[in-house]
């Protein structure tokens, strides 16, 4: 629910907005969960039709269920000095809360398709009902932010800015495993200036550019937690608050008409990011060690320092009772970085894991646009993505150093494709 208060004041100077924001999430039925095997063999892995070959073979099964409550009250106003000279201000207060109940079975079988159910926390219990495994869970953040931006107009077309902004972002919980892990929110001071440029006449396009820079505290980064040898418990996924880190970059946004039917467009980012200093990792639960994806002193991970993506849209000049047709091309260049490091505490030096840079990438789309086909309200989408079919990764796992081996998510393979549209009316 969002109540919302619009209106003018100041012979129209002055724009404001005030309102309040509720929502409330929560899961319909019972729980949501997985079921992973190890040293098992199973026809139907949900109904519980398994066998134990090995003797020593057992399904981990994860259950969750969470509910979120966000509650905020904000204000925002925009007054103008000048013609040309206005200055924004805006303050929200957010409350936070996420309530988490978890439920990690095992399910041992003894004899084929005759599961056993007990809890992974104590295997003493008998859990045919999950809710006997529950453990929950509770994790509430607020703060205030705001924001300040000034805009001048040099002249209509050309805009400069500064502004200035506090950010925040929940804590929350995971209870996927056998005891939860917690994090606390995060907050970042953000700095930008820039400007918007607009072009009109035989040659039409805009320019646009920023500089920013991010101070980040208690900044929440992955980190995985690995099972200890001789346990029961399964690999997950959690997030820690690193510490503090900047994120300093600029990006442009730019686009061309030379003539009529053709367009280019390019955007442009450079990033650099570092992990200033760390905080001491939590605790990590029984039988587990925390292993986080950034290092100090080092680049964060998933930021690559440079970002290129041109494309380019002609437009065939036929007549209108052909139809629109337009053909499009759009490449995209990430520079190489760092997925994963292996740091064992927060004042220790990474291990290089050699599989945990991605290299750079270089990704062609193609497509072709006929809209209005023959007159009709027939619109036709043909497309191509990655067309040289580059294999890349876009995720490491950072299991090279605890569980021998190595593991990623692999990005879109060469895919072709059409969308076929009908407007009912005009």
């Amino acid at each position: 629910e969002e109540l919302q208060l619009q209106g003018r004041a100041f012979d129209n100077r002055l724009n404001y907005q005030l309102g309040a924001y509720f929502e409330h999430a929560g899961p319909f039925g019972d729980f949501q969960g997985t079921r992973s095997g190890i040293s098992i063999s199973c026809t139907d892995l949900l109904a519980n039709q398994c066998s134990n070959p090995y003797g020593a073979g057992f399904v981990q099964n994860s259950l969750t269920r969470y509910k979120f409550t966000n509650i905020g009250f904000y204000g925002q106003g925009t007054y103008k000095l000048t013609e040309q000279l206005s200055i924004t201000g805006g303050i929200r207060y957010t409350i936070d809360k996420v309530e988490a109940e978890g439920a990690t079975r095992l399910i041992r079988f003894l004899a084929p398709n005759m599961p056993s159910f007990t809890c992974s926390r104590n295997t003493t219990l008998v859990a045919d009902d999950p809710r006997v495994c529950s453990i929950f869970d509770t994790q509430k953040s607020e703060r205030p932010t705001w924001l300040v931006d000034i805009d001048y107009y040099v002249t209509p077309d050309a805009m400069l800015y500064a502004k200035y902004s506090r950010g925040y972002r929940q804590g929350s919980t995971n209870v996927s495993n056998t005891i939860p892990v917690s994090w606390g929110p995060e907050s970042v001071d953000a700095y930008e200036i820039g400007a918007k440029l607009s072009f009109d006449g035989a040659v039409r396009g805009y320019f646009n550019i920023a500089a920013f820079y991010n101070n980040l505290r208690d900044q929440q980064v992955p980190a995985s937690l690995v099972p200890a040898p001789g346990t029961t418990n399964s690999p997950a996924q959690a997030i820690v608050n690193a510490g503090k880190s900047r994120i300093k970059g600029i990006e442009v946004d730019a686009s061309i008409t030379p003539f009529d039917g053709f367009n280019v467009t390019l955007g442009y980012a450079y990033l650099d990011t570092e992990l200033v200093a760390a905080n001491a990792l939590p605790t990590p639960p029984p039988g587990y060690t925390i292993n986080a994806s950034a290092a100090v002193g080092e680049d964060l991970a998933y930021s690559p320092k440079h970002r290129v993506v041109l494309g380019g849209r002609y437009t065939l000049p036929l007549p209108e009772s052909v139809g629109r047709i337009s053909l499009g091309a759009t490449y995209a260049y990430t520079a190489s970085q760092q997925s994963v490091y292996y740091m064992p505490t927060p004042t220790s030096s990474p291990f290089s894991n050699p599989f945990g840079k991605l290299p750079s990438t270089n990704i062609l789309d193609l497509n072709l646009n006929w809209n209005k086909i023959a007159g009709s309200n027939v619109d036709l989408s043909l497309f191509v993505t990655n067309v040289t079919k580059e294999k890349y990764d876009v995720a490491i796992g950072n299991g090279f150093f605890t569980a021998g081996y190595e593991y990623a998510i692999r990005g879109q393979p060469r895919m072709f494709g059409a969308r076929l549209r009908y407007s009912f009316g005009d």
